[in-house]
């Protein structure tokens, strides 16, 4: 994947990009064309019913369903387009209240051999695995490397 004219290192969302396409009517950037809308997601709301969030903060899950609701994600990561830098394993379980509890949100994403914890590529399908393999601290660096670009 090219970005900025370089090669990028990013974990492979596998099935997840594919998710978040179909659960999210607008999927902002964080790019600095598109600064207001960081990190947003819209979700459907048809995507909310039957949730974990609708289950585990009722109150939460009554203010989003209402139209024209927003949140917004405040955590370290990014979300550029279908590839999240940064801490990747925060988006995912962040994510993980706007789906059925028992969706599996680690199927097929791949972990290159930069940001693991062994210096090998690991594709994986359970959280178990990305735990395992996942080297949060390494992709946390990079971003900061990456936000050095930007600012350059």
């Amino acid at each position: 994947m090219q970005r900025n004219n370089r090669q990028d290192i990013f974990v492979d969302l596998g099935k997840l990009k594919d998710r978040i396409s179909e659960t999210t009517d607008n999927l902002s950037t964080t790019t600095g064309v598109d600064s207001i809308n960081q990190n947003m997601l819209s979700f459907r709301i048809n995507v909310l019913n039957n949730s974990v969030l609708e289950s585990k903060d009722p109150k939460a899950y009554q203010l989003l369903s209402k139209k024209d609701s927003q949140f917004y994600i405040l955590i370290d990561s990014k979300l550029d387009y279908d590839t999240v830098y940064g801490n990747v394993q925060q988006f995912i379980e962040l994510y993980q209240l706007f789906v059925p509890a028992n969706t599996n949100l680690y199927e097929g994403i791949t972990i290159p051999a930069e940001l693991s914890t062994d210096v090998q590529v690991h594709q994986v399908n359970t959280k178990d695995e990305f735990d395992r393999y996942y080297d949060v601290d390494k992709d946390n660096e990079l971003s900061k490397q990456r936000q050095v670009l930007v600012e350059q």
